[in-house]
């Protein structure tokens, strides 16, 4: 007999999960049913709510990439789904024409009809022109694969103004799907996902920025679920809330400013690159996290014993400039990479001012 495959990702906890929140973050796990529980919903919703020949839960298919938006590839995307079944037999398939989604039938000679409209599929890339659309009538929406090898520049801001453009007027929902867990996601950092990389199996943890509500499920994997289930596991529950803060960023490009002094804060396991940038008569501090190993006449601000002269306990300095250089950062006159590292970086700050 074959093994049947458990999806632990339903359509019943994903009502449950989506009730009060703004963003759902299903990530993790093997053969859960993500993304099919998703597409499933999404056109669920939409064709429930078909009245007068307009539905009225709309979505969009959010993808980084406006190439990958095309026609063809945004098709596939739906081919797992029983329409027919789903539909009662109204719609046999979904088609995708010209970044706009309907549901539609396929006639006996393999022609593809377009019946009503029920989305659209658009890119992070195209973020600014959606400004001035209207998006009537849109609900919900899905992002695949948000945890990626490359992203775009402040890709999580991005983010805000889609949701911003499409639900201005009506509050809506966003799904955003991921496979793997990745320290490097600038979504975990700029959103202050703290516990994203350590969050308990089949747990459900909320995060409060702004006026956002974002919950993120990691999700257990479903073949040989039945015999891998430990405590925790075997519901899905509400984990910790976490309130974050957002902290200022650069106005422009870091490659518009030029970069006059550069030192390191280094505490415990942290490390934070510190540059003064300067642009249009005015100096900023811009912090972020130091990635890669303190070079040799490094200028390094570290609590941890050192005999090397460029390392101070504190911001004490070697000089008349470096006096003035640190005067700036007690105004607090910095801007941050992300919210996370604004986060960590002024709990740390406390103890070397």
């Amino acid at each position: 007999m074959n093994k049947k495959i458990v999806y632990p990702v339903t359509i019943d906890k994903l009502d449950k999960i989506e009730e009060g929140g703004d963003i759902i973050i299903l990530q993790g796990g093997r053969a859960t049913g993500k993304s099919y529980t998703v597409k499933y919903k999404l056109l669920r919703e939409a064709f429930r709510s078909i009245k007068d020949g307009i539905c009225s839960q709309r979505f969009f298919y959010l993808r980084r990439y406006h190439d990958d938006t095309k026609d063809v590839y945004s098709q596939t995307y739906f081919d797992d789904i029983d329409v027919y079944t789903l539909t009662n037999g109204i719609y046999n398939t979904v088609i995708v024409y010209r970044h706009e989604i309907y549901f539609g039938n396929i006639d006996e000679e393999g022609k593809a009809n377009k019946e009503i409209l029920i989305g659209r599929v658009l890119s992070i890339t195209k973020y600014v022109q959606y400004k001035s659309q209207v998006f009537k009538y849109f609900r919900r929406g899905v992002f695949e694969e948000f945890i990626s090898d490359t992203y775009q520049s402040e890709e999580p801001n991005k983010i805000f103004n889609i949701l911003s453009s499409i639900f201005r007027n009506d509050k809506g929902v966003l799904y955003m799907v991921g496979n793997n867990i990745s320290r490097f996601n600038p979504y975990y950092r700029e959103w202050c996902l703290n516990n994203a990389l350590t969050q308990k199996i089949n747990t459900v943890d909320t995060y409060e920025i702004d006026d956002m509500i974002i919950k993120c499920w990691k999700c257990p994997d479903g073949e040989g679920l039945n015999k891998m289930v430990f405590g925790h596991a075997k519901q899905a529950v509400d984990g910790v809330t976490y309130e974050t803060k957002q902290y200022p960023h650069l106005l422009h490009d870091v490659e518009e400013y030029n970069c006059i002094y550069t030192c390191v804060l280094k505490h415990e396991n942290f490390m934070y690159l510190m540059e003064l940038l300067y642009y249009n008569s005015s100096y900023t501090w811009y912090i972020q996290p130091k990635t890669t190993p303190i070079q040799d006449n490094t200028r390094v601000i570290s609590k941890e014993y050192n005999m090397n002269l460029l390392y101070t306990d504190r911001f004490t300095p070697l000089n008349k400039n470096e006096a003035f250089i640190f005067e700036m950062m007690k105004r607090n006159r910095i801007a941050y990479s992300d919210n996370l590292t604004g986060t960590e970086f002024n709990q740390i700050l406390q103890q070397y001012i």
